[in-house]
């Protein structure tokens, strides 16, 4: 399915006065202004709507639309921000802010989100059926089914909780099947009324939810975020027997039946397992404090035991060794996949979402450093300070954990297929402008903290230049379209495999006039033509790259015939290099390979020799 083609856009054209923005100038996960998931414009500009209704709720209906130009089909949640009243415009700012922090396999995609003038549109991955009618089909679940359904429902919670938010609204339809196949994952959606809290233990007021499903203490009007634990005590009671535990003829009967925690035990309740009882039980407990929070409830032996669908995959070596690969990648590389990675539906991303829980040994739905040091470290010959460099090239966010999509990106190079849309999209993200470069200044631009934003630490300029400087193969000092393809598909000045491995501390490389002999000085650009300038340049440059010097140290004399093959034949055999070379990992100064403006000029002298001295 092709990938979504968007024109980044910060500013509406016309008065926006973003003190009264909805959704965040700043993604809180790629930590950057701009990019893929946030637009400034009403949805019409790229987007058609089917007139098909997925499905309604307190917020209104979520309809199907199509990306004009992919043909992607996507589920939108409109706003019209002047008909909410001040609390409601509350909840929809919370519920934007949560869903752009959550990433997690088990709950749903948010691709973008719009934002006009007038109206706010939330753009998500397209799912399949609500949980309530697969069980309407099925009428129970078996005690198996039930349980796998149960154990991706506390991976999602055990992964709010642990982020300090909570859902508040868990029930049977908002939980969706994936589009990819009858039995996939399940991924809870509709975020109205969640709310991320200042901690673990803080304490609401504000009635809220399905009464079926609501907890006594938020009946009363005091609870915390152990509300979505009884809610889904619920929901287990419902797949396991078929129907609600909490019945009455009308509202206040069934939430006094909620008040005394008294929830039916007859018919198909005694033909399950002890286990089976004993869980939703510890769920369905009346007193907070006594109920089972999200962690322990995925260690309980009825989850451990019999929630074996997607089973317990070990982390094969490939993932690990496409890790080492994204982190010796250069960073904007790297960044560019991680922005391309959260505009990718679960469709296109599949097997990947076992891969990440495999690694989440906490149930956290997030990776830790001490984990992936001691998975890498038992599969792998890797010191600590590689493991922190890959830590640290995922951990895009800098918040000590590894997330869902940065992890997936780091996976796209070698699990999914790069195409031109994906990539242009990506590119056109990075180009704000429209130039069709990206330089140093749209760099920081999009990844610098704006005025009043929450986002702390901000690129340099020279941090910025020098993400330009690992993959301009040019030397012009910009990025065209080639060149990020090239650096995407792992092909830039860092791809050998000493320069990966190498500190951020480089020596340089500089190119010295060795006519006359002595040490020689440094050639300048006005003694060269345009056209032999650009092919020293090209051939220095496919040397360090592409030469391989992982050869032993008494046969540099090969080394040397496989760097010269490097330059262009068009230079010809006056101008063959002599090359000296030693192990050394270095970069190319690029300030000795600026074009000059006098296009006038030749070299005069013949014979002149070009050799590689490391400073």
């Amino acid at each position: 399915m092709g990938n979504l083609r968007l024109r980044s856009c910060v500013r509406l054209s016309g008065s926006f006065d973003h003190r009264d923005s909805v959704v965040p100038e700043t993604d809180p996960r790629t930590r950057s202004v701009v990019g893929n998931r946030i637009v400034r414009a009403d949805i019409d500009r790229d987007f058609d709507f089917t007139g098909r209704v997925l499905g309604t709720g307190y917020s209104g209906a979520v309809r199907c639309a199509v990306h004009r130009t992919s043909g992607l089909q996507v589920a939108v949640k409109s706003f019209s921000k002047r008909r909410l009243k001040p609390h409601r415009l509350e909840l929809l700012r919370g519920e934007v802010q949560v869903y752009l922090h959550i990433d997690h396999p088990n709950i749903c995609r948010l691709l973008h989100a719009y934002e006009g003038k007038r109206d706010v549109w939330l753009i998500m991955e397209l799912c399949g059926c609500e949980l309530y009618s697969r069980l309407c089909e099925r009428r129970a679940y078996h005690e198996a089914d039930t349980s796998n359904v149960a154990h991706q429902m506390l991976q999602a919670v055990s992964y709010l909780h642990a982020h300090q938010m909570v859902h508040r609204d868990l029930k049977l339809e908002n939980w969706m099947y994936g589009a990819t196949a009858r039995d996939d994952r399940v991924k809870l959606i509709d975020f109205g009324f969640s709310r991320i809290l200042t901690d673990a233990d803080e304490t609401l007021e504000m009635p809220c939810g399905t009464l079926h499903y609501t907890s006594p203490e938020v009946l009363s009007r005091k609870y915390t975020s152990k509300c979505d634990i009884w809610s889904l005590g619920v929901i287990c009671y419902m797949l396991l027997l078929g129907r609600p535990p909490f019945r009455g003829s009308n509202n206040p009967r069934i939430a006094r039946s909620i008040m005394h925690d008294d929830f039916g035990k007859d018919g198909r309740w005694a033909q399950l397992s002890c286990e089976a009882k004993d869980f939703v039980t510890q769920l369905l407990h009346k007193d907070a404090k006594l109920r089972l929070d999200a962690t322990q409830a995925l260690a309980h032996p009825w989850i451990m035991n019999k929630s074996d669908q997607f089973g317990s995959q070990e982390v094969g070596i490939d993932v690990l060794k496409s890790l080492q690969k994204f982190a010796r990648g250069s960073h904007l590389r790297r960044a560019a996949l991680t922005v391309m990675a959260y505009s990718l539906t679960s469709k296109e991303l599949q097997d990947l979402e076992q891969v990440f829980l495999a690694f989440d040994k906490s149930g956290q739905g997030t990776i830790t450093f001490n984990t992936l040091a001691e998975v890498m470290q038992d599969r792998l010959e890797v010191t600590s300070q590689e493991v922190e460099r890959i830590f640290q090239s995922m951990d895009f966010a800098n918040d000590e954990e590894v997330h869902y999509t940065p992890f997936i990106a780091a996976m796209l190079a070698t699990r999914v297929q790069l195409n031109e849309d994906k990539v242009r999209t990506s590119f056109e993200a990075f180009d704000q402008d429209g130039t069709g470069f990206i330089t140093a200044e749209s760099i920081m631009r999009m990844f610098n903290t704006l005025p009043g934003s929450e986002v702390s630490g901000s690129l340099s300029r020279e941090d910025a230049e020098r993400w330009i400087r690992e993959v301009d193969f040019k030397g012009n000092g910009v990025i065209d379209y080639d060149e990020f393809f090239a650096a995407l598909s792992g092909k830039s000045n860092h791809r050998h495999r000493h320069l990966l491995e190498a500190d951020d501390t480089f020596p340089t490389v500089r190119v010295f006039d060795s006519e006359g002999g002595g040490p020689g000085r440094p050639r300048s650009t006005t003694d060269l033509a345009i056209t032999r300038l650009s092919a020293i340049q090209y051939g220095l440059t496919l040397a360090l790259v592409d030469a391989s010097v992982a050869q032993p140290a008494d046969d540099l004399d090969a080394v040397t015939r496989e760097i010269s093959q490097s330059f262009p034949s068009h230079m010809g055999d006056s101008y063959m290099p002599e090359v000296k070379c030693r192990r050394v990992s270095s970069m190319i100064d690029e300030r000795y390979f600026e074009q000059t403006s006098k296009r006038g000029s030749d070299l005069k002298r013949e014979g002149l020799r070009t050799r590689f001295i490391s400073q």
